[in-house]
């Protein structure tokens, strides 16, 4: 598993949460890392796209000439894509070689789904949303009260899920990470 931090920083992570590897990268991680081919995708805010090996070691960076805009999104094929301010539609493959550079009109969104879900769904059904003011909200599938959980002063992004470990793994944008249980959380009075 892999999460990137507003001061950019991307962290990876083991089945269990425990810390594997860190690495420096120019400018706020602005995205949700990708995982594609044996690589992690990392957009920064300073208009470059790193890809790194599993062990954290940089493969390549690549500079664009505008901001990513989209999340970060992958085919069967293997072809990474993602939007940028100035209205282009990238493709590229795990490599670095760009296969697609299309502009389409401001205003109208290619046909591509890039959208995050609004929630993670993990294997039981419940529900887990990190908010913009540092709150997680845990859903569970049983109908119980949805949980609050205060976890930072900054903004939370989509948790992921560990299979391994069975935990919810929460990042803020101030770069903190959180392992949480979902059989330990208590619902909100």
């Amino acid at each position: 598993m892999c999460v990137g931090t507003v001061d950019g920083y991307v962290h990876g992570l083991a089945p269990d949460g425990s810390f594997r590897w860190s690495r420096s990268v120019r400018g706020a991680v602005t995205h949700r890392p990708h995982f594609m081919a044996e690589h992690w995708f990392i957009a920064s805010s300073v208009q470059r796209m790193y890809a790194l090996n599993r062990d954290g070691s940089l493969a390549w960076v690549f500079q664009l000439y505008s901001a990513i805009e989209s999340e970060l999104t992958s085919d069967a094929s293997g072809t990474l894509y993602f939007v940028t301010a100035d209205h282009l539609l990238y493709g590229m493959n795990a490599r670095g070689v760009v296969s697609l550079r299309t502009r389409f009109r401001p205003g109208i969104k290619p046909e591509l789904s890039f959208s995050e879900p609004e929630a993670l769904r993990d294997p039981e059904g419940n529900s887990w949303l990190g908010r913009s003011d540092g709150v997680l909200e845990f859903r569970p599938v049983s109908g119980e009260k949805t949980s609050l959980l205060p976890l930072a002063s900054s903004a939370l992004l989509l948790p992921a899920w560990s299979r391994a470990s069975r935990f919810a793994v929460v990042s803020a944008r101030s770069g903190l990470i959180f392992g949480l249980d979902p059989a330990r959380i208590r619902p909100s009075r």
